[in-house]
């Protein structure tokens, strides 16, 4: 049977069990399979108008914590917090970014089910500090900065 070749069907059928065996499972497919568990980030909505990010800029509520800095704007018309990052080239490459998107997302997802992000409009900017740093260190440093915003609005136009 070494000597063998497979026929064309054979090899097919060969190929298609080692891609099966040897793939892992899709994000998508880990999440979604069990009804009961939440989609990661699913209680933050993601800033895409460029018309909230042009008003960060007048914003004078802003807080710290290490490396990451957070501004807040008011939101009227939801009940849910929405978020942002900026998080430029300087942290890292494309790999390193996406990575603390990702951790960031989750941490304000958390801060969101503890009460401690409250709705409204937030721009988190990630320095270079941030890059290596794990999950629970970025989480503290999310809620430590989200704490020392000012509770007061004032934006300049």
């Amino acid at each position: 049977a070494q000597g063998r070749q497979r026929s064309r069907g054979e090899d097919a059928q060969h190929l298609s069990e080692v891609v099966a065996v040897g793939r892992r499972p899709s994000r998508q497919a880990v999440v979604g399979d069990d009804p009961d568990s939440p989609e990661i980030g699913a209680a933050v909505d993601r800033i895409t108008e460029r018309d909230i990010f042009r008003r960060f800029r007048g914003s004078r509520e802003r807080g710290r914590s290490g490396p990451l800095q957070v501004v807040r704007l008011d939101r009227d018309c939801s009940d849910r917090p929405g978020v942002a990052f900026a998080i430029s080239r300087k942290v890292g490459g494309a790999v390193v970014r996406n990575r603390l998107r990702r951790q960031l997302r989750v941490a304000a997802s958390a801060a969101t089910e503890r009460g401690i992000l409250v709705p409204g409009w937030y721009l988190v900017t990630v320095f270079p500090d941030a890059a290596g740093a794990p999950m629970t260190t970025l989480s503290g440093h999310l809620e430590a900065a989200i704490r020392r915003l000012p509770t007061n609005t004032s934006v300049r136009d």
